[in-house]
């Protein structure tokens, strides 16, 4: 895929398709949980970026490996339902440990960098 830029110079974006590159993407970003996770639900769901931060923790804090989160798409405003595999679940899980105060369920489980 070709994609334009700001300025106009067209970049070649591909997709990652080799299992090594994306166990060299998570092993970058394990000290990461907020970007592991990220990265794990989005290529295990293939939801957008702006689909992702959408997520609230009472969405997904309760959920086992097989479970459906369902979610409204913010492009197309239709209902999604997306069964999550033990990866994400534990990523999200993970991330979740790792918050210094406990956020309400109805927070966004992926908040800025700071």
């Amino acid at each position: 895929m070709v994609k334009k830029s700001a300025k106009g110079i067209s970049k070649k974006v591909d997709p990652i398709t080799e299992l090594k590159d994306i166990k060299s993407i998570k092993k970058c970003l394990n000290d990461n949980p907020r970007d592991l996770c990220l990265f794990t639900i989005g290529i295990n769901t293939n939801l957008r970026a702006s689909d992702l931060v959408r997520i609230k923790v009472g969405m997904v804090k309760d959920l086992k490996p097989g479970e459906e989160l369902v979610l409204t798409e913010k492009k197309t405003q239709k209902e999604r339902r997306i069964t999550l595999n033990k990866d994400c679940i534990d990523t999200i899980q993970n991330l979740i440990k790792s918050f210094k105060k406990a956020r309400k369920d109805d927070s966004q489980l992926f908040k800025g960098r700071e």
